[in-house]
């Protein structure tokens, strides 16, 4: 007898994050079905009750480093918290390179910036976080 569950997965970045764990879920014993949907971000599942349990389907995409959220009665909750952290840490993230990307433009194109922007290590030490804190999601998805 086949049972059907949908549970939230949070974590994904990308539309290969939800192949992934499509097909590591179509691989465990148990599973006929599996349909992960980035966009929505919920994962669908046919499973056989009597060789797989519903906890060990949320183990495994849990084993491939995001979040299933099975079994939890306040997932939609838990879901649009999820999803208002990210946004605010990417409106801090947003302001910070707006505002670091405006030194390094006054220091590099405008000859009468102050002289300590237009020293090269001070640009150097500007541009680092730049480069790894906001631009790690880019070198992940690569």
């Amino acid at each position: 007898m086949q049972k059907k569950i949908n549970f939230y997965v949070s974590g994904m970045h990308c539309s290969s994050c939800a192949s992934n764990i499509q097909r590591r879920l179509k691989k465990t014993d148990g599973v006929s079905e599996a349909s992960v949907n980035y966009a929505n971000e919920q994962a669908y599942v046919s499973y056989n009750p009597n060789e797989v349990s519903i906890k060990t389907v949320g183990q495994v995409v849990n084993s491939l480093g995001y979040k299933a959220r099975v079994n939890e009665k306040n997932a939609d909750d838990l879901l649009e918290k999820d999803r208002s952290k990210r946004l605010h840490a990417l409106k801090v993230r947003l302001l910070f390179g707006v505002l670091v990307s405006f030194l390094l433009l006054l220091g590099s194109m405008l000859p009468s910036s102050p002289a300590f922007l237009q020293n090269m290590y001070v640009m150097l030490i500007l541009a680092t976080p730049v480069q790894i804190w906001l631009g790690k999601d880019f070198y992940a998805s690569a």
